[in-house]
């Protein structure tokens, strides 16, 4: 699901990795406005398959695990290293 704002930017990542399996990885944390936990059941009842979390904004983040939980839809955690 994409949500379109022309006047800020999204978060975007790129990672490299080198021959000796070294990786960078090339973040800017983007200009948009964080996600509305009162929107987060009409999302996750449209997309019901599963929520992918990276542990960032930690407030949305749990609003929407449990929304999630309140429609059965399976939540994970990217917790990184």
């Amino acid at each position: 699901y994409l949500l379109q704002s022309p006047e800020a930017s999204s978060q975007v990542a790129f990672i490299s990795v080198d021959a000796e399996w070294n990786r960078n990885i090339f973040w800017h944390r983007g200009t948009a406005p964080l996600a509305v936990p009162d929107y987060f059941s009409t999302l996750l009842s449209n997309f019901d398959r599963i929520l992918h979390l990276d542990g960032l904004h930690l407030e949305q983040a749990i609003a929407a695990a449990e929304m999630a939980h309140s429609l059965n839809v399976v939540t994970v955690l990217d917790a990184g290293s």
